[in-house]
């Protein structure tokens, strides 16, 4: 006899058991989950993403170059469109792909190399020339392995990488996108020789919500959803969310008191004296030694992961080294150490001769004119490196068959 809650719970659990009790249960369970995931998706689908709100792609307007690339914190990565009616590029690459004279924090007066390119190659094969900006600043190699499974799964006409050699080979920071994890799990399961560097990273719950994430909206667009209620629930809370005045200067016996431990204390206290401070060029040397050791095996096998999916997709490839501030090179021990950089870079890439895949293991700073740069990495400008890209690529695409001129005047 069924005469309260309790009763028809007590059914239910006879009839199919409790939860987590049985088998049985756990399915049930499960499969209201899925169905109440598919019916958010349904009723109540997620907003659109709108690239053109993006960081990345403010301060400029093009129709044919942006950044696909999304929230760092977003699962999905990255959301790229096919171009049905262009010949399509996917270029990936860190902050060196920015340009800026007033520097890198100036979004108004940033401008990005392939938006340049693409001015001496608006069109291939009768086609409008599209590129797709996997753009992640400070990439790191896994994070660079994961863009580029990415994009071959867009199958691209062309891919272009730039590899900074800061943190190719770092073997103290590998990854710093860890929302591309999701993705990479998902994606080329059955890829056997990359299973040790993705076990190295990525979790059972990486594959899980990869794997969800694939039928189910609402998994897969969570981040939307979060951004959508993140509104609302503002209003309702009772927080006062405004900006407390700056602190002024702590005095001296201000700065002890608010030392928490007696450790602190003995540590920084008293003052000792300023340090000499390095040079630039020591500092310069002392970040291109960091870069590499000499021991980043693991490094090593996510760059050759990299280049046999390349090899195994058989897109068309262009991976360059990004130059650097051509004064470094008259330092002859920065010159040396950049040499066993390139030397690295280049005993890989002899172990992958696909047709497909073109590397440049020399900075391309030793093969051009000097260059106007914004720091020690990154260019002010773009005036000398474009129109060399726009010839490499195009020599790349010859060496595809595909027919390939620069435009000498860069015009759009």
């Amino acid at each position: 006899m069924i005469r309260n809650v309790e009763d028809i719970t007590r059914v239910i659990d006879l009839r199919f058991g409790a939860a987590a009790l049985t088998p049985t249960s756990l399915l049930r369970v499960a499969g209201w989950m899925i169905v109440g995931m598919l019916l958010i998706g349904v009723v109540w689908p997620a907003s659109p993403v709108d690239l053109a709100k993006s960081p990345d792609n403010k301060g400029f307007s093009n129709t044919y170059v942006r950044s696909v690339s999304m929230d760092s914190n977003d699962p999905r990565g990255f959301a790229p469109v096919e171009h049905e009616d262009g010949f399509t590029i996917a270029w990936i690459g860190g902050s060196t792909l920015r340009t800026s004279p007033s520097g890198l924090d100036e979004y108004v007066a940033a401008d990005y190399i392939p938006l340049q390119v693409q001015r001496f190659i608006p069109r291939l094969q009768g086609k409008p020339v599209y590129i797709d900006m996997y753009y992640m600043a400070s990439a790191r190699t896994f994070d660079l392995y994961a863009a580029a499974q990415a994009a071959l799964s867009t199958s691209p006409d062309l891919l272009v990488m730039g590899l900074n050699p800061l943190w190719l080979f770092n073997e103290k920071t590998i990854q710093r996108r860890s929302n591309l994890d999701e993705g990479l799990a998902a994606s080329d399961v059955l890829d056997v020789g990359s299973w040790p560097i993705r076990s190295a990273l990525l979790s059972p719950s990486d594959l899980v919500l990869g794997t969800a994430a694939r039928g189910l909206p609402a998994v897969r667009d969570r981040w939307s959803y979060a951004q959508d209620f993140q509104g609302p629930l503002d209003r309702l809370s009772p927080l006062d969310r405004s900006s407390p005045p700056a602190p002024g200067p702590l005095s001296e016996l201000d700065e002890v008191a608010a030392f928490i431990a007696p450790l602190q204390f003995w540590a920084g206290y008293p003052k000792r004296p300023a340090q000499t401070e390095p040079t630039q060029n020591e500092r310069d040397l002392g970040n291109l030694q960091y870069a590499y050791a000499g021991r980043s095996k693991f490094s090593d096998a996510v760059v050759g992961r990299i280049f046999s999916a390349i090899e195994a997709s058989g897109v068309p490839t262009y991976v360059y080294l990004d130059a650097i501030s051509q004064d470094q090179l008259q330092e002859p021990r920065i010159d040396a150490q950049l040499r066993l950089i390139e030397d690295h870079l280049q005993s890989i890439a002899d172990q992958y001769q696909g047709v497909n895949l073109t590397v440049r293991s020399k900075s391309a700073a030793r093969r051009l004119p000097p260059m106007q740069f914004a720091d020690r990495y990154h260019l002010a400008n773009a005036r000398v490196f474009a129109p060399y890209l726009a010839d490499e690529l195009c020599e790349r695409l010859r060496a595809s068959d595909i027919d390939c001129t620069p435009e000498k005047t860069g015009n759009p």
